[in-house]
């Protein structure tokens, strides 16, 4: 791993990749994701009007928010909406917010919004939910698709 500190996400030219827990992956298995999970996903979920995604909590288990994606129009008048992922026992390190900026006008091309989480996000807790509230997008908004990825441990 010449040229490379651990724990940065690198990749040298062994094609080796050293995770920012100092895992070393090797081969195709990047993924970071334990061999033991369950993928999660939810959606896609039309929240122009305002909505919440959820990953339920399951017995036993912990869930892991490892990414989110929103395809959108704009809507009458432009804006700025804040999106959180919080849970019902909340995250890690508490909730996390995102500006989400909504042009002008409904019938503009989708805009493709797209958060990567490196580390997952983790529930505080075993069977504890993980959501995500969007507030409306405005009046006249066009369909604002939102789905969340994940897995449970």
């Amino acid at each position: 791993m010449a040229g490379f500190p651990a724990g940065y996400g690198t990749t040298d030219q062994g094609g080796e990749y050293i995770g920012i827990d100092t895992t070393v992956l090797t081969g195709n298995d990047r993924s970071g994701v334990p061999t033991d999970a369950t993928v999660v996903t939810t959606g896609p979920t039309d929240v122009k009007a305002g909505a919440t995604l959820t990953f339920a909590g399951a017995s036993g288990k912990t869930n892991y928010l490892s990414g989110f994606s929103l395809d959108y129009h704009g809507a009458t008048a432009a804006s700025t909406i804040v999106g959180q992922f919080d849970g019902s026992s909340s995250l890690v390190g508490g909730a996390r917010c995102i500006n989400i900026p909504v042009p002008i006008g409904a019938s503009l091309v989708p805009q493709m919004y797209v958060v990567q989480f490196s580390p997952p996000l983790q529930a505080a807790a075993t069977n504890a939910s993980i959501t995500f509230v969007v507030p409306t997008f405005g009046s006249g908004a066009g369909v604002a698709n939102a789905t969340m990825t994940g897995y449970r441990v």
